[in-house]
């Protein structure tokens, strides 16, 4: 038993070293569509496991005002630099200050979260 234990423990470990997590999130918004676009920056190419189907952001999750609005789900990675997603019909408060929490996280080990605030002008 303690020998399996000690094989769980290394192959674990050796998944942690190759690995890494996120780098970056870029985020641009639309006001005009209630839209964000998010680039998330995870590149592998100082990493061991270079394919994006091994190694990948496995979800990008947005909360608007502290509250669950989506998570959007991977199994690959479309290039060794980035994840691209996008979010559509945001329910944000018009004229008020929006609190915006975008959090990916890699499929092995790791993850990235950036705030920031918007204002979600009234459209005529």
């Amino acid at each position: 038993m303690k020998k399996l234990l000690v094989l769980f423990f290394i192959v674990f470990s050796m998944q942690v070293f190759f690995a890494h997590s996120p780098t970056d999130i870029v985020i641009t918004y639309d006001n005009a569509s209630d839209s964000l676009h998010v680039v998330v920056k995870h590149s592998k190419t100082n990493s061991s496991i270079k394919d994006p189907t091994k190694h990948y952001i496995k979800t990008v999750e947005l909360k608007i005002n502290g509250k669950l609005f989506k998570t959007n789900t991977f199994m690959s990675q479309p290039t060794l630099d980035e994840q691209v997603t996008d979010f559509n019909m945001l329910p944000l408060n018009d004229n008020k200050n929006n609190k915006i929490t975008i959090k990916a996280t890699c499929n092995i080990i790791g993850s990235k979260t950036k705030n920031f605030t918007i204002k979600s002008m009234m459209k005529k």
